[in-house]
């Protein structure tokens, strides 16, 4: 999710008919303000009839530590971490050091998410910090993993040499808030909505495609699906794919850097054998705007190669 689209989402509702009841949820953020959630995401690919799943969870602390006039900052910590990998690929056992690793050395260090004024997510503030955490708990596991695939004696500065361009980039600032900072941006999106029931609201905006540098057009809606008078929670549906008409171009793009084939003579309509789509379902707190509970899934299809993240996320009772 980008920031424009969330954007684009506060313009659509400041220009929303008034003509309809809407209901307007409170932004849910003051100082101090401290919520616990548990959190879970399941993260499945599938590429050239190879399975892997990986399964991870943790205690989810939030906590408003900054709040004024210009926005907020929203630290997110996590505890109690776990990751389960199943599947049959070859790297399995590796890649599952790595996530251990990270998992291990994250365990509460704090993510400050920015938030502006509306509450909508713009950066992760501390984003340096957060990728020398990522370059640390990493590095062993990569060097082990050149070695053992080194078909000859390396030296460790030969192996740190191949290692530093590949952790350099995926610890910029925009690769921080697009990992680190994408369960946060979702989780931001739903605050202090003002949505008729039955009216979704539509947008057109762009998204970054998972797999390669392009901008996808795309659109998407919100929808308040359950917002009875009276009750205690509304709920919001979001949904989000490549535009059919605008997005064709830049899709086929993709395909050819997910197959490395090269681009058709006709590419005037979106490749049938492609899907990227988001789906999330939220429950809000109708009088205090606090999110319950947040199930969102992002699906990448490709012929059949499958990335599908699914990720829940429920508010500890009491918290």
């Amino acid at each position: 999710m980008s920031h424009r689209h969330s954007f684009l989402f506060a313009l659509l509702l400041a220009l929303a008919p008034c003509a309809h009841a809407q209901d307007t949820i409170p932004l849910p953020w003051t100082q101090g303000t401290k919520l616990v959630y548990d959190s879970m995401t399941v993260d499945e690919k599938v590429a050239n009839g190879v399975r892997r799943t990986a399964t991870t969870r943790a205690v989810s602390t939030i906590e408003i530590t900054e709040a004024g006039p210009d926005g907020f900052v929203q630290v997110w910590r996590d505890s109690h971490g776990s990751v389960k990998l199943e599947g049959d690929s070859p790297d399995l056992a590796a890649e599952q050091a790595q996530m251990r690793a990270l998992i291990a050395r994250f365990e509460g260090v704090p993510i400050e998410a920015q938030l502006d004024a509306r509450g909508e997510f713009t950066g992760v503030r501390n984003w340096q910090a957060v990728g020398a955490v990522i370059r640390e708990a990493l590095t062993p596991a990569m060097r082990a993993q050149v070695r053992l695939r080194a078909k000859s004696d390396i030296t460790d500065a030969d192996i740190d040499a191949r290692l530093q361009p590949v952790l350099a980039n995926i610890t910029t600032q925009a690769a921080i808030d697009a990992t680190v900072g994408k369960n946060p941006s979702i989780y931001n999106l739903f605050t202090a909505p003002a949505l008729a029931p039955g009216k979704p609201v539509r947008y057109a905006a762009e998204l970054q495609s998972p797999v390669s540098p392009h901008r996808i057009p795309a659109v998407g809606q919100f929808e308040l699906v359950d917002g009875e008078p009276g009750s205690l929670t509304v709920t919001i549906r979001w949904t989000q794919s490549i535009d059919p008409r605008k997005g064709a171009e830049a899709a086929w793009a993709m395909v050819a850097a997910l197959t490395g084939k090269p681009l058709p003579a006709d590419r005037s309509e979106l490749p049938k054998q492609l899907l990227l789509r988001d789906e999330a379902t939220m429950v809000v707190h109708r009088r205090t705007g606090v999110p319950i509970s947040l199930r969102h899934e992002r699906r990448l299809e490709l012929g059949g190669q499958v990335k599908a993240t699914t990720w829940t996320f429920k508010r500890q009772a009491g918290s």
